[in-house]
């Protein structure tokens, strides 16, 4: 028996067309049924009237003119002008910026992003070597950035240079210290030497010492001397329209109701060009932290603690002891200390050799810059001065900001007890 609706065919044959062009017809067939297959009506397959595809009358449009060309080319300038910022109170930063390294020409040699030449062959007066420099085309070079006075001082050890004492542009006028550019010299450390064992220079011991020199028997801490005396001398030739560019350097006052003057432009450097104010983004220190010389720092005066104590104390306020990588970031941190009130203490920061005996190292790993201007000098009397650390023991593994020193960086016995300075990151 056959299962129902199967259709059933007996072999057909295949189909057939016929010439007629009527569409085929559809047969019905009946389920059981022995029908042949449909047929279809058509023999011959459909033609088209067309055998070309359709073509288009238009293409597709062009553009006539050409972008527009300019016949000069912008100007393009190696330096840019300086910009002063304002920030709000508390917060002043002047920020030079150049887009290309200066360069030097007549001798003179590129240090620290100045042009420097180092006469060690000819001993004048103060006034004999201004007047040298002059003739070169610059005057006594100006140490009125910490980390500049930095580089320089590598750039005087690096090139075998350091077996004479170089008289450099600061002297006294109207009772104060100034530089050549007409700005004020910086009192005290890291710029001043020690002077025996309880003071710094400029002491006024020396007659007449009217006039500033790097003096190479106190490690080229600045000194003061008479003017008249012979030295070998260091100049300044200007890089840019901008005699003297310098880098950022800012003063941070955390208490706005304290007044902290402008650090100033020198008058005799104004190019007489409109100067911009913009706008930069505030550092923001949390909890105690305050904003100083770029960073978030915390002074604590009132708990002591030994090195690892005050490590630990740190880390538990999301921070760690103090790094003093910049030069310029230490004099501002100075300044803090001593606008503040806190000159009264010695102060662990985040310098040891504790783990290998005299490789000095950071907090951070990074290594500490050894000698000036950051290392204490030691006084044996007789004008007999070494520095720092100075007949390093092992139990004398830790870095101290001491206050007997001038709050240079002496090596001290790790387990004593002293207040710390710590540092986080801005939030």
């Amino acid at each position: 028996m056959q299962p129902p609706h199967q259709l059933i065919y007996n072999n057909p044959p295949p189909p057939t067309f016929t010439s007629s062009t009527t569409p085929p017809t559809h047969i019905s067939i009946t389920p059981g049924s022995t029908s042949t297959p449909p047929t279809y009506s058509s023999t011959v397959p459909p033609t088209y009237s067309s055998t070309v595809p359709p073509t288009y009358t238009t293409t597709p449009p062009t553009y006539t003119t050409t972008p527009p060309t300019y016949a000069t080319t912008p100007p393009t300038y190696t330096t840019t002008p300086p910009t002063y910022t304002t920030s709000p109170p508390g917060i002043t930063t002047y920020s030079p910026t150049t887009t290309e390294a200066p360069t030097c020409s007549g001798g003179f040699t590129l240090v620290g992003g100045r042009c420097v030449l180092l006469e060690p062959f000819t001993q004048t007066t103060w006034e004999e070597s201004r007047y040298l420099c002059q003739t070169l085309g610059g005057d006594l070079v100006v140490l009125d950035s910490m980390d500049f006075y930095a580089d320089l001082l590598t750039h005087i050890k690096d090139a075998g240079l350091d077996t004479h004492s170089y008289w450099v542009g600061g002297s006294v006028n109207d009772w104060s210290w100034i530089w050549v550019d007409g700005s004020a010299v910086r009192m005290e450390t890291p710029l001043w030497a020690q002077s025996g064992y309880d003071s710094q220079e400029p002491d006024g011991y020396s007659t007449n010492g009217n006039c500033t020199f790097l003096d190479d028997d106190r490690f080229f801490y600045m000194n003061e001397d008479d003017c008249n005396s012979n030295r070998q001398c260091i100049c300044q030739a200007a890089t840019s329209k901008f005699d003297f560019p310098e880098p950022a350097r800012l003063l941070i006052n955390s208490d706005p109701a304290i007044d902290i003057p402008m650090m100033e432009r020198p008058e005799n450097i104004n190019t007489g060009d409109t100067e911009t104010l913009v706008a930069i983004p505030t550092l923001t220190c949390s909890g105690s932290f305050v904003p100083v010389g770029g960073k978030c720092i915390l002074v604590e005066p009132f708990t002591s603690t030994t090195w690892d104590e005050s490590r630990y104390l740190c880390q538990t306020f999301g921070g760690d002891l103090v790094v003093l990588h910049s030069m310029d970031f230490y004099a501002a941190l100075l300044d803090y200390i001593e606008e503040r009130g806190l000159d009264t203490h010695d102060y662990w920061v985040g310098a040891s050799d504790a783990t290998y005996e005299g490789s000095w190292r950071w907090v951070d790993g990074t290594y500490v810059k050894m000698g000036t201007p950051l290392w204490a000098l030691y006084y044996h009397g007789s004008s007999d001065y070494h520095q720092e650390p100075y007949m390093n023991t092992s139990y004398e593994d830790c870095g101290l900001l001491s206050l007997s020193s001038f709050y240079y960086l002496v090596d001290w016995n790790c387990l004593n007890s002293y207040p710390c300075i710590c540092e986080a990151p801005g939030v």
